[in-house]
């Protein structure tokens, strides 16, 4: 006679709930990096949409021919331990763009001023900020502000 031996249903059913497990733990490994990011994004998302940036103030100076703005800028809310930097940035007449870094503003509600060298650019310029916020991890560019006039 043929010897014949199987499993008993209760090591089958071990054997079944762990490959269950397993397939689960493999599965959130992949899910988990995909959930957390969506987190951060909706956080920095909601943090732009607080965050109120104007330009109060843009003046042009001329030295040595080369043509700075000098661009103000104010926080009017939001909070701005979330901001990373300040970006201003500066168009020509030909709607090409001159950036600068920015800082990070104060911690109150402040203007600021920064310097913008845009060379031998041709006017009319316009001026414009935006706000970088992060989480410590992540960073979002939150949209421009309105664009104001640049004037002597």
């Amino acid at each position: 006679m043929l010897d014949k031996r199987g499993l008993s249903n209760i090591v089958a059913t071990v054997l079944i709930i762990l490959l269950a497990l397993a397939a689960v733990a493999i599965v959130w490994g992949f899910l988990r990096p995909t959930f957390e990011n969506a987190a951060s994004s909706t956080t920095l998302r909601s943090a732009c949409l607080s965050i109120d940036l104007e330009v109060t103030k843009c003046t042009l100076s001329t030295a040595s021919g080369v043509t700075t703005a000098t661009v103000a800028y104010r926080l009017n809310s939001g909070d701005a331990g979330l901001i990373s930097n300040v970006i201003v940035v500066v168009e020509d007449a030909n709607r090409e763009t001159i950036v600068n870094g920015g800082d990070k503003p104060g911690s109150t509600l402040e203007s600021k001023t920064l310097p913008v060298d845009v060379g031998s650019a041709v006017g009319p310029f316009r001026a414009k900020v935006a706000a970088n916020v992060t989480d410590g991890t992540n960073i979002q560019v939150c949209s421009e502000s309105t664009a104001v006039v640049c004037g002597q």
